[in-house]
């Protein structure tokens, strides 16, 4: 499909697919990037294998084993071509909700909904500006074959695997949803989020990460610093001091603006959960704010157990960081 913003009385037309969609000539995820009218976007997955309605297992998401749902999920949407063949990417959710079960919309959110077939529930929620589709014809992301790889299901958790092929796609899908498109008013699909193809902004993401970088590397001066952001460890620099001891292990965020609120990959949240458990008491998280004005502004965070508070390792003061977790999923739309 080129919108997903359903079939009955627009252009678009379900391609592919299983028995049931070519028996049907429709499906569930036809209306995955429609905006409703609550601003939302609700995502079908198919979880029916046989005669058992599967469930998503989210606790790979970090959620609890009898947690209902988990937040905070960048979603990335697949589906098959006919005529390249494979498997590509047509667009994702940033911020989204995954549910278990299969959720029961109470009332159908929008006036396609109630004209379509078979959109009576929904497996993933997220805000409608944080919904991105590809347009057809620039879908150019493709996902391998094999061991690792999204099989029989149609759900799959690339960060999880080791294969280094699929860590690259990870490394790339993570690029290229952090580098853009920008989020603006009306896709191009119509209905609202992220316009594919709009002026996203790579370099200034690359100069405030730069500038992140060198203002803890300033700031750690009488140390012997040593980065290790390409190793995927989950923190971005070492930092030992002259004197000897052990290597203060330092994750570096940018942030353009001047509000402290981050994100954090499940690499980066494993060091950080292992610094608060008292596993990792080495490690910093610091975030610098304003990194491309003349003052920024540089904050070094540390877990004190004892007040089991996050505090500035400066001034020994309480502070409240704003931190989503962010993980990946990768669900198929046939």
């Amino acid at each position: 499909m080129a919108a997903y913003e359903g079939i009955v009385g627009q252009p678009d037309r379900i391609v592919g697919g299983g028995a049931w969609v070519r028996k049907n000539k429709d499906g569930g995820e036809t209306c995955n990037f429609l905006k409703c009218d609550d601003g939302y976007v609700y995502g079908h997955v198919e979880t029916i294998k046989g005669k058992k309605d599967r469930p998503i297992s989210i606790e790979m998401l970090g959620a609890k084993p009898d947690a209902p749902f988990v937040d905070h999920i960048d979603v990335v949407w697949t589906a098959t071509d006919p005529n390249k063949r494979g498997r590509w990417v047509v667009g994702w959710y940033r911020d989204a909700r995954v549910y278990r079960e299969r959720v029961p919309f109470r009332k159908l959110p929008s006036a396609q909904h109630r004209l379509e077939r078979f959109k009576d529930d929904y497996r993933i929620r997220a805000r409608a500006e944080n919904m991105v589709i590809i347009p057809h014809k620039q879908r150019n992301i493709g996902l391998g074959r094999g061991k690792g790889w999204i099989g029989q299901a149609n759900w799959w958790f690339p960060e999880k695997q080791s294969n280094a092929a699929i860590r690259r796609f990870v490394e790339t899908m993570r690029a290229r949803l952090d580098a853009g498109p920008d989020l603006v008013p009306g896709n191009n699909g119509g209905s609202g989020g992220g316009k594919w193809g709009a002026k996203s902004d790579p370099l200034r993401n690359a100069q405030v990460e730069a500038a992140a970088i060198l203002k803890v590397r300033e700031h750690f001066l009488g140390h012997r610093i040593k980065s290790v952001e390409k190793d995927n460890l989950g923190w971005d620099l070492e930092a030992r001091s002259k004197g000897g001891g052990a290597a203060l292990r330092l994750e570096v965020k940018g942030l353009f603006g001047n509000e402290l609120k981050i994100g954090l990959t499940s690499n980066e949240y494993r060091a950080f959960k292992k610094h608060m458990d008292g596993a990792m008491p080495e490690y910093r998280l610091c975030v610098v704010t304003g990194a491309l004005s003349g003052k920024p502004r540089l904050v070094v965070f540390r877990f004190d157990a004892a007040r089991q508070r996050w505090i500035d390792d400066h001034t020994n003061n309480i502070v409240a960081p704003g931190i989503n977790i962010v993980q990946a999923a990768i669900v198929s739309l046939g």
